[in-house]
């Protein structure tokens, strides 16, 4: 096989890579995925969920959940001890006027490891708003995520 042939090869088998990572980045509309932070919204269902991922064994593990905005409480969810790992969170009883005015939501996490009450930085679902294929030297597929802008997909922890 000559020069050509590879070239002509190599050429195809990019073209067929570059269709790939479009269909992966339109796969990701509609869909909300995890990222680290501590902003969030009520999901298609009129929940929100997110992840605390504790490094080791906690005493104590509470949400505290309040209007982005405002900074008003809307919930506090005690998860009492929890053992390290990740534990996910879930709000599904959001008041009606939050789900109906689209409201960013403020989660902080508070939990002991024995050394007093400390702040644990969440991860929370969120979702795609677009995606697209960089260009030039970063060809990476992007991600638009509400409330956190444009992402690299590979910073995203978990998709649904």
């Amino acid at each position: 096989m000559g020069i050509t042939e590879v070239n002509s090869s190599l050429e195809k088998l990019v073209d067929k890579f570059d269709q790939g990572r479009i269909a992966t980045a339109a796969n990701l509309l509609g869909h909300s995925v995890l990222v680290p932070g501590s902003i969030s919204r009520a999901d298609e269902n009129g929940e929100l969920h997110g992840v605390l991922d504790l490094p080791q064994a906690t005493s104590m593990a509470k949400i505290i959940i309040s209007d982005a905005d405002s900074g008003e409480e809307l919930n506090v969810m005690d998860l009492g001890p929890q053992a390290a790992g990740l534990v996910g969170f879930t709000w599904k009883d959001i008041p009606e006027e939050i789900k109906a005015a689209n409201k960013r939501i403020q989660i902080d996490a508070t939990i002991n490891f024995g050394e007093g009450p400390q702040q644990l930085n969440p991860s929370v679902y969120a979702r795609v708003l677009s995606a697209s294929v960089g260009s030039g030297e970063s060809e990476n597929v992007l991600i638009d995520v509400e409330d956190f802008g444009e992402m690299d997909v590979s910073t995203a922890v978990n998709f649904r």
